[in-house]
């Protein structure tokens, strides 16, 4: 399939589309015919594109991404994978893949180079879905604290420049928009296009200044962010940070809304 591919369509096109282009670069990683990539597409060092088959860590993460079910997200290992990670191993697998590629990790050294670009996405992922701090991290994974600490600021600051290809306004006149108003017409709301929300995120370095005004209904320091989703949780809009104790109706006025 992927020969084929490449002799049908231009070159710009498979990258451009992400899904065809996961699926490309996946079977020249498998088949470790990485010249193409490298030489062609991308100046990494081959360092940088070590295929980790067997993930050579012993932990118990290097054991569950090795599971012959990991892939069956009705599995009890898959099943557990969602839970402590947060995501299904098949988006575990594409956001390894899109760290290769865009070299995220900046792997451009033997002593980068040590600890599996996988392992290193699981520390991520384990810190945003869980909010462990890096020393729990460090005992999971077997990974200095420190280490943990840089690899995760690297993943912030490299993988949020991909924001704009996933993150994009609804197209006024798209048939995704026409299907999200439909179930709100069927339920008695026609011409809506969202469920409108405050949603309270703890700040736990809150300054001291601003904790009377942060701690609200949580009896925490908070930020709110007024939020519009639909009924297949995509999220439509998310305003600005406001101090946790505004509530929503101030949020409206403020944000100057019609109800």
């Amino acid at each position: 399939l992927a020969i084929f591919v490449f002799i049908q369509m231009d070159e710009d096109d498979i990258f451009a589309n992400n899904e065809l282009y996961g699926e490309i670069v996946r079977y020249f990683l498998k088949n470790n015919n990485i010249d193409y990539l490298i030489n062609k597409k991308f100046k990494l060092n081959r360092s940088a594109w070590t295929v980790v088959k067997n993930h050579e860590i012993n932990t118990n993460w290097g054991k569950l991404i090795n599971h012959p079910d990991i892939n069956d997200h009705n599995s009890p290992q898959g099943k557990l994978f969602r839970r402590r990670f947060r995501v299904p191993f098949p988006l575990f697998e594409w956001i390894v893949l899109k760290c290769k590629l865009e070299n995220v990790f900046k792997c451009n050294n033997g002593n980068n180079n040590k600890i599996p670009v996988e392992i290193k996405v699981l520390c991520c992922l384990r810190i945003l879905g869980r909010d462990n701090c890096a020393d729990d991290i460090a005992e999971m994974a077997d990974i200095g604290a420190s280490t943990v600490n840089t690899i995760f600021h690297l993943f912030l600051d490299n993988f949020s420049k991909f924001l704009d290809e996933f993150v994009h306004p609804p197209a006024v006149n798209s048939a995704f928009l026409g299907d999200v108003m439909n179930v709100y017409e069927k339920l008695g709301f026609p011409g809506c296009i969202g469920s409108m929300d405050a949603t309270h995120i703890k700040w736990s370095k809150c300054t001291k200044k601003l904790q009377n005004q942060c701690r609200g209904k949580e009896k925490f320091p908070t930020l709110s962010f007024n939020c519009v989703v639909d009924h297949s949780r995509r999220i439509h809009h998310c305003s600005t940070a406001f101090v946790g104790t505004t509530n929503d109706q101030t949020l409206s006025i403020i944000l100057n809304i019609n109800f």
